[in-house]
């Protein structure tokens, strides 16, 4: 995750994953699907007054392809190091 401060009394959310990570489109909308759903739920945690760009790797591909739940537990760190 990278954040930059900006000037408006929220966050702004935005989700990058490469045709590297998965060269499927469906693969690649599922993840960004899961994580915007996920920073949706959970935009009380995520202080106001930033851009936050999440930056998915392979990494995260290889190892939780079908698990929604692992993708998750990497956002809930993810967020927990913006504070």
């Amino acid at each position: 995750m990278k954040k930059v401060i900006n000037n408006y009394d929220y966050p702004r959310l935005g989700v990058v994953i490469s045709k590297k990570t998965s060269p499927k489109a469906t693969v690649r909308n599922w993840v960004k699907r899961t994580t915007y759903d996920f920073l949706g739920e959970h935009l009380a945690e995520i202080p106001k007054g930033i851009d936050l760009l999440v930056v998915l790797g392979g990494h995260i591909m290889e190892v939780n392809l079908q698990t929604k739940e692992a993708l998750q537990e990497e956002l809930i760190k993810g967020i927990k190091t913006l504070k």
